[in-house]
């Protein structure tokens, strides 16, 4: 049980925290609604649980060996965001009226999420941890500990996202007026910049 709560403390430490998956719901609930944010949800959810899988079966055991792939794949997905990242905040500035500030380019979708989850830093960061340490906890019961990993790695990360999206939707009352949803815009890709360059150099 101890291991079960000490594996559930870091999930929500991890998940709970801004990071891409955070802001690109909470993006997604400002700009069109809690509904539309469901998808996107069960995208990163069902990203999350393929990753926990693939790492099950050795990438964590490889990259251990070889960590130079595991810095490859920082790298790779800290690029791919602060990109993301950058075109939200030039989007926001060059827009001219209200109707022309719209999600840019950011994955949207239960599909673009799930495939969104391999180019995010964070998301391989806390899988390998969570490999790692749950290979030192597991017991005797192997099929029974994992099961109880995924269901934790389903659950928690489904309640935040949840939260975030109900921050985006209560932000969206405020961002009726126009400069106000542009610097919204402009923000969110900032965010996106910072949390990819805090991955990469950290």
């Amino acid at each position: 049980m101890n291991s079960y709560l000490s594996l559930s403390g870091l999930i929500l430490a991890s998940v709970i925290t801004p990071g891409p998956n955070n802001l690109l719901v909470l993006r997604l609930a400002s700009a069109r609604g809690l509904r539309s944010t469901l998808p996107a949800i069960a995208g990163i959810v069902a990203g999350g649980l393929a990753m926990l899988e693939i790492s099950h079966i050795g990438l964590a055991i490889t990259i251990s060996r070889h960590p130079s792939i595991r810095e490859a794949i920082a790298a790779c997905g800290a690029a791919y965001l602060i990109a993301l990242g950058t075109l939200m905040m030039y989007r926001s500035v060059k827009a001219e009226s209200a109707e022309t500030v719209r999600l840019p380019a950011a994955p949207q979708g239960t599909w673009a999420l799930f495939t969104f989850q391999f180019f995010n830093p964070k998301a391989w960061i806390l899988v390998l941890t969570l490999s790692s340490i749950s290979t030192c906890m597991i017991g005797r019961n192997r099929d029974t500990d994992q099961l109880m990993l995924a269901m934790l790695f389903m659950v928690i990360p489904s309640a935040c996202l949840l939260a975030w999206a109900w921050l985006g939707r209560v932000a969206a009352r405020v961002l009726q007026i126009r400069s106000t949803k542009m610097g919204f815009n402009f923000l969110m890709g900032l965010l996106l910049v910072a949390s990819a360059a805090q991955l990469l150099l950290g």
